[in-house]
């Protein structure tokens, strides 16, 4: 049984999570040559970074690299705390940024770090159980997918907008300007312009829209 499965944009590396394992860890491996390069703590919360450097998993951060000897992964000095409870993580489509929802006791929030300085750049407490979670490029607005509505929040003035939105699941914002894709339980994706907030399109895919995503290239 898979829970969760990454592969990193330059089809180098695969992160997958099993339901459980006795030492409640993952494999990361290299593709072409099966290589296992690490263990990293299981969870179902994995993303790689569009430039491939980093790995998203729970509440860490771990960095690949390659060399003429080899590829390696370790862990980026991203605080942690052992009782995170992780609802999403989440980079920006230029590789700059990276966010995670957590949750400690009954306090839900929103992180924002700039990459590679790993430099906390804001954040903010939600009231909505994370559903999906977005970051655009410069870092400039976070998205958070709730039970009934997407939060769009500019972290650096604090300003946020509500979207109606019934039961969105995913959540991507594209590479060349501020478009937010929105993946709903009814099967439709809607395209928002952030700086309008004009619903450009809107698609009906068959079935349940968990994931969403733009291409790398921004078309």
């Amino acid at each position: 049984y898979t829970a969760a499965v990454a592969v990193s944009a330059d089809g180098a590396f695969l992160a997958a999570a099993g339901r459980s394992t006795p030492d409640a860890t993952m494999a990361v491996r290299h593709l072409s040559s099966g290589s296992e390069i690490g263990r990293i703590p299981l969870s179902t919360e994995l993303a790689f970074s569009p430039s491939g450097r980093y790995l998203a998993a729970g509440g860490g951060l771990w960095e690949l690299t390659s060399t003429d000897r080899g590829h390696s992964l370790k862990p980026t000095t991203l605080p942690t705390e052992a009782s995170f409870d992780v609802r999403g993580v989440a980079f920006s489509p230029d590789a700059r940024y990276f966010a995670r929802a957590v949750a400690v006791a009954d306090n839900r929030r929103v992180e924002l770090w700039s990459l590679p300085d790993l430099t906390r750049r804001g954040g903010f407490s939600s009231d909505v159980a994370v559903a999906g979670l977005a970051v655009s490029a410069g870092g400039r607005y976070v998205a958070v997918a709730g039970s009934y509505a997407v939060e769009v929040r500019e972290p650096a003035t604090e300003y946020s907008v509500i979207v109606q939105h019934g039961s969105p699941r995913a959540l991507a914002f594209s590479l060349d300007e501020p478009t937010l894709a929105i993946g709903d339980g009814a099967g439709t994706l809607t395209l928002w312009k952030i700086t309008s907030l004009a619903d450009d399109a809107r698609v009906r895919p068959p079935g349940v829209v968990k994931d969403a995503g733009f291409s790398h290239d921004g078309r």
